[in-house]
């Protein structure tokens, strides 16, 4: 694996020529870190293996950190965007003391916020070359499609035409880890580079377990959140691979039509029935009981917050609670009085918790990232270039998110700020040219 090596006119250059020569062993450690948190069902209690795993993310973040700062490289945009949040998020202690909050609490909300910027760091100064970028995003996707065929497994025993818990369908179906792993593989698959790079069976592995997961699910948010970012794949296919979105039109309906004819004879009557029903729900948005309850708690929220103007601005600490109420519309059921410390919807959870100055930190990283990503692809656009596929799947994967997170806060779980932030990390990478080969 090429080495990254800064200038030698600083110590703090030196230092990070010393950092260049561990890169192989802090990707291993990274990866082993994100498969370990993939696996980690989170207890009641602190357990000794919540306390390691913490450490760990914790040391390896903060080596991140320090990288950064005595970085010797120009700060990207993004990065700058990414160190303004995370000295926010730092003032967030000092709020969450004044506002008296819990600080086991506080830090159950603050820890995983702390992560995303600090895996960005991480990402940033550890996936220099174009191999470790890809080598990152390939092994993400695959831990995403492992993560989907263990939940697969927990089916067994279980009567198919017994299931009627749509919550449990989503845990069989390996919940947003599907849509993670399709979204991530379809790019590689779809792109004459990104077949010269990763093997094509690979790839095509990985989505249909994703895309299987993701039927299984029964999650309308996943099915809108990969709708909306596989048309945006589709766009920018048609702008700058158009010879790639031609054989992709003509494999995806052959791919459909034999899945159809494979799959449809097996389904269950009842599962069959409750898919048609989460589709005709999508027709008939405003009595999605799901979406009423997620409404209902933002406008508690915002109840809750306009009772201090100020905290509309700063935030009122990691896990501060509101009061929301909340009538079921078909069983009449009164949720009232509920005191919660999270929210469905993640943008609404850090106007609460950070304020509009954080949340608008949140959004220039995301945007600020998201525009290096399209200027790369644009810079690619009539070059060979094995970072291609990997803007793409980042670009892709990184809009999915962000519409998901409308309604399914997947940051406010430690592993997904560690996983995003090493994918944004890896997409805003330069763009290489030149021969491309096998090199997972």
């Amino acid at each position: 694996m090429s080495r990254y090596n800064p200038s030698p006119h600083s110590t703090a250059a030196a230092r990070l020529n010393l950092l260049g020569a561990r890169l192989p062993f802090l990707e291993v450690t990274c990866a082993s870190l994100i498969l370990w948190g993939v696996f980690h069902e989170q207890s009641p209690d602190l357990t000794i293996g919540e306390v390691l795993l913490g450490g760990a993310l914790a040391a390896v973040c903060s080596w991140g950190i320090l990288s950064t700062l005595v970085s010797s490289r120009p700060l990207a945009p993004p990065v700058k965007w990414g160190v303004l949040l995370l000295c926010w998020y730092l003032l967030n202690t000092v709020i969450a003391a004044a506002n008296q909050l819990d600080p086991v609490l506080w830090l159950r909300f603050a820890f995983p916020a702390f992560l995303f910027p600090s895996s960005f760091f991480l990402g940033w100064t550890l996936f220099r070359s174009p191999t470790a970028r890809r080598r990152i995003v390939v092994w993400i996707g695959v831990v995403g499609a492992i993560a989907v065929v263990a939940s697969f497994v927990e089916i067994r025993g279980i009567a198919a035409g017994d299931v009627t818990n749509l919550q449990l369908l989503r845990v069989f179906g390996g919940d947003y880890y599907a849509p993670l792993a399709m979204t991530l593989a379809l790019p590689f698959l779809a792109t004459a580079e990104g077949r010269r790079v990763v093997p094509w069976p690979l790839s095509l592995t990985v989505v249909v377990i994703g895309s299987t997961g993701l039927a299984v699910s029964f999650t309308r948010t996943y099915w809108l959140s990969t709708t909306f970012s596989t048309l945006l794949l589709v766009l920018l296919l048609a702008r700058h691979r158009p010879r790639d979105l031609m054989r992709l039109a003509l494999g995806v309906p052959l791919a459909l039509a034999i899945a159809a004819v494979i799959v449809v004879p097996r389904i269950p009557p009842n599962v069959f029935s409750l898919l048609l029903e989460r589709l005709s729900g999508l027709s008939q948005i405003g009595e999605i009981t799901s979406l009423t309850y997620r409404v209902r708690e933002v406008l508690g929220l915002l109840a809750t917050q306009a009772k201090d103007p100020t905290s509309f601005l700063v935030g009122s600490g990691f896990g501060a609670p509101y009061l929301f109420e909340y009538v079921h519309p078909q069983t009449g059921v009164l949720y009232g009085g509920l005191e919660k410390g999270y929210v469905h919807n993640y943008y609404a959870f850090l106007l609460l918790d950070v304020g509009i100055v954080g949340l608008a930190l949140f959004a220039g990283l995301w945007i600020s990232s998201l525009r290096q990503m399209l200027h790369n692809l644009q810079r690619a656009r009539t070059r060979v270039s094995s970072s291609f596929p990997v803007q793409l799947a980042v670009v892709t994967i990184s809009v999915n998110l962000l519409i998901a997170s409308v309604a399914t806060p997947q940051l406010l779980n430690f592993q997904f700020p560690v996983i995003f932030g090493f994918l944004i990390a890896a997409g805003v990478g330069t763009v290489p040219v030149g021969r491309i080969r096998y090199s997972v």
